[in-house]
């Protein structure tokens, strides 16, 4: 019942405040403390196709994509957008660090945006490392499913479990949980806004009644 499978270190609309300064190749070298950020995080091939997020250029990242070969990224397009306005971001190169030695990073692929800090937050720029790379110490499993992906979290428990028995796994939801929970809170904020402007309103419309009594009731 699968249709893909990935892994990523944090999901959609899940908070992720990863972040790093960039510096482009080809680009004059900003003062210190002024260098341009993107936010980033490690993921596995396949997590662009469960997650629903579509390529706009070049390829996923890859299982041979090791930490012996070049290494390399997929950017979105907010990222591709600030650094090479107007032209292909394919094959261009950045680092971590002003250290000219710093091992550069090339771009192979462009996907759509994809929202980490809330549905009201503009994208920002953003950049996926293959996990191949630079290992982070827990990952979130990414299913998409055939049918109802409700059938799947037993069998996936039990696909971890056969590579690794001690590997912890917690909070098995589908992605629909998973939004519902993290719009909770901006969800109730809007509903109290929408409860204390209906109480103004009625509070407003009280005292124009009461005025409007006492303005007739003058001899």
């Amino acid at each position: 019942g699968v249709a893909a499978a990935g892994m990523a270190v944090t999901l959609p609309i899940g908070g992720d405040t990863f972040g790093a300064p960039v510096i482009v190749e080809g680009r004059p070298l900003p003062p210190e403390g002024q260098e341009p950020s993107a936010g980033y995080q490690m993921v596995s091939p396949g997590f662009f196709e469960a997650a629903g997020v579509p390529f706009v250029a070049g390829r996923d990242v890859a299982l041979t994509d090791t930490r012996e070969r070049t290494r390399v990224a997929v950017i979105n397009e907010a990222f591709a957008a600030e650094h090479w306005p107007g032209e292909s971001a394919l094959g261009k190169r950045m680092r971590f660090d002003r250290d000219p030695t710093y091992p550069r990073i090339e771009v192979v692929g462009i996907v759509r945006n994809l929202r980490h800090n809330g549905p009201e937050a503009p994208p920002r720029s953003e950049l996926y490392l293959p996990y191949t790379q630079s290992s982070f110490s827990f990952m979130a499993v990414v299913v998409k499913a055939h049918g109802g992906p409700a059938f799947l979290a037993q069998p996936v428990r039990q696909a971890v479990m056969s590579l690794d028995p001690g590997q912890p796994i917690s909070r098995v939801m589908t992605m629909e949980e998973h939004l519902r929970n993290d719009l909770a809170e901006p969800r109730f904020l809007s509903q109290l806004t929408m409860l204390f402007g209906a109480l103004a309103l009625t509070l407003a419309a009280i005292r124009i009644y009461g005025v409007m009594g006492w303005s007739v009731a003058l001899p």
